[in-house]
């Protein structure tokens, strides 16, 4: 066994019910997942969208329904669809929804016009992004960031799609796909063709919209909608582990929907193009700005410590250390 096999955590592991983000097991059920919701979403709204597009919405409830698989297989639920994904280990509470809800409906009345400020960023603009760090090396790179869209949804909405969706569920010969499916949130049924409409097509083919993390449900809609009419999606890394382990979750779903996955120097599958870590630049810029009367040849900046993995950080850093100097030597 090789040294770095040694000290590495066991992140290529899972039980039954919690699959690790770092295993095949939560891909594979990911997927599965997916491949059977496309078609059920696209009979619900009479559509007939991509896996990309589906994707790129589902995301969020696809995570959530993983987290509760082991109660989804065990019952058929009773209780009312809430109005977006919440992701715990049982049955979201009321209480839950509305704490999940609260800052969305905060930064909706904190954001007056930005629906119409968007719409006329992406006339102006080829080159849109969503949260990537706002340093001047980044937008020249990925060209005008969007603001972030908050919408607010009263009334019940489209209650013929429930009554559609509840009519495929009662079709389904597996529980847990019964479940998954007439749990779906209203955004995903009673309000998406609201939000859909609600995205004005400006030029689609000509757009690149450049991800640093998917934003939430109405902007992502934005990037989904535009995809779909022939806009393209360069995704960025935008944290650790991505390029060390094969099954990494938020890699193969990142650059599954990407038409390039830019990394922090490294390529893999075919759409991988090695880039700049944003990120570490930010951090070099905000660190030049303190004066600083050392000059340090290495820096190591680690994340939280704590007893589950310090043991962990104090072999790695040696290994580093220990390969680092006789590089030199």
């Amino acid at each position: 066994m090789k040294v770095a096999e040694k000290i590495a955590p066991a992140f290529n592991t899972s039980d039954d019910f919690f699959p690790s983000p770092f295993c095949k097991l939560r891909i594979d059920i990911s997927e599965s997942i997916l491949e059977n919701l496309i078609p059920v979403m696209n009979e619900i709204h009479g559509v007939n969208f991509s896996y990309r597009f589906w994707k790129l919405i589902l995301s969020d409830y696809i995570n959530a329904v993983i987290s509760i698989r082991h109660v989804l297989e065990a019952k058929l639920l009773n209780t009312a669809p809430g109005l977006e994904a919440v992701n715990s280990h049982h049955v979201p509470t009321r209480s839950q929804k509305l704490i999940r809800r609260a800052p969305s409906v905060i930064k909706h009345y904190k954001q007056i016009g930005a629906v119409s400020k968007t719409e006329q960023l992406i006339k102006q603009n080829k080159n849109l992004s969503f949260g990537l760090p706002a340093i001047d090396a980044v937008r020249a790179d990925t060209g005008q960031p969007l603001p972030v869209l908050f919408s607010i949804y009263p009334g019940s909405g489209d209650r013929k799609k429930r009554s559609i969706t509840n009519q495929i569920a009662s079709r389904q010969k597996s529980l847990f796909m019964m479940n998954v499916i007439s749990q779906l949130p209203q955004l995903f049924v009673e309000y998406f063709e609201k939000e859909f409409n609600r995205v004005s097509l400006i030029n689609p083919g000509d757009k690149t919209f450049h991800l640093h993390g998917f934003p939430p449900y109405s902007s992502i809609m934005i990037v989904a909608k535009y995809a779909e009419h022939g806009a393209k999606i360069f995704c960025y890394q935008h944290g650790a582990y991505y390029g060390e382990f094969e099954y990494h979750n938020a890699w193969f779903h990142e650059s599954s929907i990407a038409d390039e996955f830019r990394t922090w120097g490294w390529k893999i599958s075919e759409n991988n193009v090695p880039w700049k870590a944003y990120r570490l630049e930010k951090f070099r810029q905000k660190y030049l700005q303190f004066a600083s009367a050392i000059n340090y040849d290495l820096i190591i900046c680690f994340t939280n410590l704590y007893g589950v993995n310090a043991g962990f950080y104090e072999k790695a850093t040696n290994f580093f250390l220990d390969n680092l100097l006789r590089a030199f030597l």
